[in-house]
């Protein structure tokens, strides 16, 4: 006797409620505490950095206390050692209207370098900037660019704080009955491509 495989029904669930804007979730609500090891961070931002970026070996790790350090080496010169950033999360979005998360860089030193050293590391992606000790994540303009922006209007909260060994990101969500995801170039369910 075999055991027939049966294939995950979720994935196709999700594309299909994404494309009719959720529209048999009306009304929902939802709020998720989510802890993210630094492992699972550090893998999905070395997925994520492109190929020609300046560093590498890069790793995340969360100290706690709203702090994280970033260690990473330079590709070119090859002698120095590994650079060693402490961020601390110092802002939180207040959404929907300021969907922006303020770190405040930490490192003696490095604090005086940032600015200058910012237009070394062209690797930060659009929607990151780094001016003198502090650093701008726009979540906006992040989930814009991995085809998620329709999803901010219906947070009301988003909050990411630093434990040790991970970040602790809390989400609140809702659907409001009667009212309908607008997704990219403004379409709602229905609308004609």
């Amino acid at each position: 006797m075999t055991a027939e495989t049966i294939e995950p029904f979720w994935p196709e669930l999700l594309r299909e409620l994404r494309a009719s804007q959720f529209a048999d979730l009306e009304g929902a609500e939802a709020a998720v505490v989510l802890p993210v090891s630094d492992d699972l961070i550090t893998r999905l931002l070395r997925a994520r950095m492109p190929s020609g970026a300046p560093v590498r070996d890069l790793d995340v790790r969360s100290i706690g206390d709203n702090t994280l350090a970033v260690q990473f080496r330079l590709k070119q010169p090859t002698f120095l050692p590994p650079i060693t950033i402490r961020l601390r999360i110092e802002v939180q979005p207040d959404l929907p209207g300021a969907p922006v998360i303020g770190l405040r860089v930490l490192s003696q030193g490095v604090a005086a370098l940032a600015g200058p050293a910012a237009r070394l590391f062209p690797f930060l992606p659009p929607g990151v900037s780094l001016d003198g000790d502090r650093m701008t994540v726009r979540l906006d303009t992040l989930l814009r660019r991995f085809g998620a922006a329709e999803v901010l209007p219906y947070l009301s909260t988003l909050e990411i704080h630093a434990a040790p060994h991970r970040l602790i990101v809390t989400v609140r969500a809702a659907l409001p009955a009667g009212v309908r995801m607008v997704g990219p170039g403004g379409r709602t369910a229905g609308d004609a491509p």
